[in-house]
């Protein structure tokens, strides 16, 4: 689904995670055998889905928040396909 966006690029890191970007920016993470993905959001964003369903998102460990940031990292547990 990620791909499907424009300029959107797959991109190999840490030899297991798939990124997808914009401008080398990353907006999505996965992983093989990964159970879901870790997607860049808003804070208020990411509070509304955290509010919205906690079975399903989740704050991203270690990214997600940073302090002074106006973005943050939300993960999905739901099995996903090309993110």
């Amino acid at each position: 689904m990620a791909e499907a966006l424009p300029e959107v690029e797959e991109v190999l890191t840490w030899g297991t995670d798939v990124t997808f970007r914009v401008r080398k920016k990353i907006f999505a993470i996965g992983g093989e055998g990964s159970e879901g993905a870790s997607i860049k959001a808003t804070l208020e964003r990411q509070a509304d889905l955290l509010a919205l369903d906690s079975e399903t998102f989740a704050s991203s460990a270690y990214v997600g928040r940073s302090a002074g940031s106006r973005s943050a990292w939300i993960a999905s547990t739901t099995p996903c396909c090309g993110v």
